[in-house]
């Protein structure tokens, strides 16, 4: 066991802005523009502008001392106590060249989350990280700094990298690759897509994880192309002792599918809303 100490308590749920306030996205897209004009984006890392959220992926059909697996990602803080959308936060920093900075300060708030919590089973923290990480020859020394530091399993940690930069990695980011898995840290594929490409970035990345896209997950019922090329994708990463994720699981009936097809893992509104990862101690 990675962590023995009990689960932190319950935090209120993540309520996200209504899906039709365009005014309110309007004015945060306006706040992003002004701080990019400012010369100001390194602003937006600063801790009370990042609010963690977390969702617990579900291990399916396992003892209820299987890993925890929780899945870490990032919002920016608003106006009226709401958030920024992913997609426009997310690229202003892309554009200023900062994802790298982004993936070390979550990488840290995560890890120092992990630290002070206190979960009763063992835990692994999925955390994205960009093409720009994995190109910086520091950043297998830092994750291993990290979570030395704190002193946590290595195996805490697992870094999701999109299977659309896993499959296209050029080969100056290999070495760096092979150093954080020396390390002890995991991979996952983000965003499978259930083709060749998932598995180039599997091989890519010696992935432990490959993550369904969850526009496949939603189609699942209703298309049988859909389904076959998850089963044949769960076939594979069986054979290579890979887990497979499902994201987007909405409905019990898609929850049953992938039951049906194998799938390890499971994430979304039929299991556990989005929600502020909180800090303990």
């Amino acid at each position: 066991m990675l962590l023995t100490r009990g689960l932190p308590p319950p935090v209120t749920h993540f309520v996200p802005p209504d899906a039709g306030a365009d005014a309110y996205q309007a004015r945060m897209t306006a706040r992003l523009t002004a701080l990019r004009a400012a010369s100001r984006p390194p602003a937006l890392l600063a801790d009370e502008a990042l609010l963690l959220h977390c969702q617990e992926v579900v291990r399916l059909g396992a003892a209820t001392d299987a890993p925890m697996l929780i899945d870490i990602s990032v919002r920016l803080w608003g106006e009226e106590d709401q958030q920024a959308a992913p997609g426009a936060f997310l690229a202003l920093i892309e554009d200023d060249r900062l994802m790298a900075a982004l993936d070390r300060r979550l990488i840290e708030r995560a890890l120092d989350w992990c630290s002070g919590a206190r979960p009763a089973r063992e835990v692994i923290l999925n955390v994205g990280v960009s093409q720009d990480s994995l190109l910086d020859p520091g950043f297998p020394a830092f994750v291993a700094e990290a979570i030395g530091e704190r002193e946590l399993d290595p195996r805490v940690l697992c870094l999701e990298v999109a299977e659309s930069v896993a499959g296209r990695l050029p080969q100056s980011a290999l070495p760096g690759i092979a150093a954080l898995a020396r390390t002890g840290c995991g991979f996952a594929v983000g965003a499978s897509t259930c083709g060749s490409g998932s598995l180039a970035a599997m091989r890519a990345l010696r992935a432990k994880f490959v993550r369904i896209a969850g526009a496949l997950v939603r189609d699942l019922l209703e298309s049988a192309p859909v389904a076959a090329r998850v089963a044949a994708l769960q076939r594979v990463c069986r054979a290579a002792g890979v887990h497979t994720v499902a994201e987007c699981v909405e409905c019990p009936s898609a929850l049953q599918r992938l039951e049906e097809l194998g799938v390890g893992y499971a994430q979304g509104a039929a299991f556990d809303d989005l929600q502020p990862l909180t800090f303990v101690g």
